[in-house]
């Protein structure tokens, strides 16, 4: 009895596989799913569909790829994978566009949250950039402290489950409404007719922003437990995949009937359901992809420091296995301490900063020694 208890306490650790494949998902089940409807309506379901399939072969294909690579170098983290692999130029060139991608994600996700926050809570615009100010401040911000990226594994099975209260609402929409007259079978199947070469393009760009989840896969490679595997990977990319695969399919093709096709479509679901916003469980669906939107801030947000993290390192002629040796304030390492400060500092601060390590450490004689944590015994 108690063995059993244990393996259920456990099921749901930071490292299983379940956890780690939600947390790899929600990486990319948050802003996209809010527009893939709009471009479903303009280039059909059959269109959608195989772009939805081609880019989940891919995908599970490019993190085996990844983790492999991550576990043969011992390397956890695309810049020194690359370093290992490549040259530090590629590895400063990789870690630049993560950052780059993940910022513009990171800032979409709160312009995301403004616009739930003035459908769900009608008020103007001073009020709306107060709200998300506040919570880049006080919900990302100590969100993206977290070390690990499965400390957030609970959260990240809770908005899965968000999402699939969003599906439940628009298939109620659905029901209440009735299929948009707009919507035929040919409309339906192959589009309206109307979309040009720039929207087969764009909705191409939404399957592969569906699908964004690769920078994540050393640092989940790395906590995987008992130990990194590639077998262990696979299953997590297959699973990964396939859930954000189905959320993204079944949300389209039931808003495609419930909205219509074309014009009838507006830019995101957020919009769409505007008009029924009293209903209360359409109030709490809004709220619910809020609180998705948020969680996935953190996933994008480590590549950011980890990328800031290497830069540091570089400066500082450190490998990254030098944080076992380093001097510890407080319990915790000064390359920890910096890399909470990659949060808040811009990277124009790097030679203020590596002024500092350098003082630091000769001042240090003995850097493995913990000058700042309390007496033992």
């Amino acid at each position: 009895m108690q063995s059993t208890k244990f393996q259920r306490q456990s099921s749901f650790r930071r490292g299983g596989v379940i956890p780690t494949a939600i947390c790899l998902s929600k990486a990319t089940i948050s802003v996209g799913v809010l527009s893939m409807s709009v471009h479903a309506a303009e280039v059909g379901a059959l269109y959608q569909l195989a772009c939805l399939m081609l880019g989940g072969v891919l995908t599970v294909l490019s993190i085996r790829m990844i983790s492999v690579a991550s576990i043969e170098t011992k390397k956890w983290s695309f810049e020194d994978v690359c370093e290992e692999l490549f040259h530090p130029v590629m590895a400063i060139v990789t870690g630049f566009m993560n950052a780059c991608v993940c910022l513009g994600s990171a800032a979409g996700y709160l312009i995301v949250c403004g616009q739930v926050f003035v459908v769900v809570f009608p008020t103007d615009d001073a009020t709306r950039n107060l709200f998300v100010v506040s919570v880049g401040i006080f919900v990302c911000c100590p969100m993206a402290l977290a070390r690990h990226v499965g400390f957030t594994r609970h959260l990240a099975a809770m908005t899965v489950g968000a999402l699939i209260l969003l599906v439940i609402v628009v298939a109620w929409y659905m029901g209440e409404h009735r299929i948009d007259e707009s919507v035929t079978t040919e409309s339906f199947l192959l589009g309206p007719g109307e979309a040009t070469f720039v929207a087969y393009m764009n909705s191409i760009n939404n399957m592969i922003f569906a699908y964004n989840n690769q920078f994540n896969v050393p640092q989940l490679t790395r906590e995987l437990t008992h130990e990194p595997s590639r077998d262990g990977m696979t299953k997590v990319a297959i699973l990964s995949t396939s859930v954000t695969f189905l959320l993204y399919a079944l949300v389209f093709l039931l808003s495609v009937l419930a909205f219509g096709v074309a014009e009838n479509q507006k830019d995101s679901l957020i919009l769409d359901l505007m008009p029924v916003r009293e209903e209360i469980h359409v109030r709490i669906s809004l709220m619910a992809v809020m609180f998705s939107v948020l969680t996935c801030f953190q996933l994008h947000i480590y590549p950011i420091q980890q990328f800031l993290a290497y830069l540091v390192r570089k400066a500082r002629g450190c490998s990254s296995d030098d944080e076992k040796a380093d001097v510890v304030y407080f319990g915790r390492s000064l390359t920890r301490w910096y890399d909470i400060f990659c949060y808040y500092q811009p990277p124009g601060h790097a030679g203020l900063h590596r002024g500092l390590w350098c003082c630091l450490h000769q001042f240090h004689g003995a850097p493995h020694v913990d000058h700042r944590a309390p007496a033992q015994g």
